[in-house]
């Protein structure tokens, strides 16, 4: 009976190893940490560059058609 539980214990863990998930102190590193928040700040700072695009293309012609009047 010793012999079946250790053999389904290392079948259940090799099930685990198919995930290929990385172990648990390698994903809370702080360099991954700070990989994430780079890309955080990148979405940021691209989300506010669109919106300023986006703002200066709808309101260029209305400046420029209330200041030749």
């Amino acid at each position: 009976m010793k012999e079946s539980s250790a053999k389904r214990y290392q079948n259940d863990r090799e099930v685990d190893d198919v995930l290929n998930l990385p172990p648990r102190s390698k994903k809370h590193q702080s360099r991954f940490r700070k990989e994430k928040n780079q890309l955080l700040i990148s979405q940021i700072i691209l989300k506010g560059l669109v919106t300023i695009f986006i703002f200066l293309i709808i309101s260029i012609p209305f400046i420029y058609y209330f200041w030749l009047q």
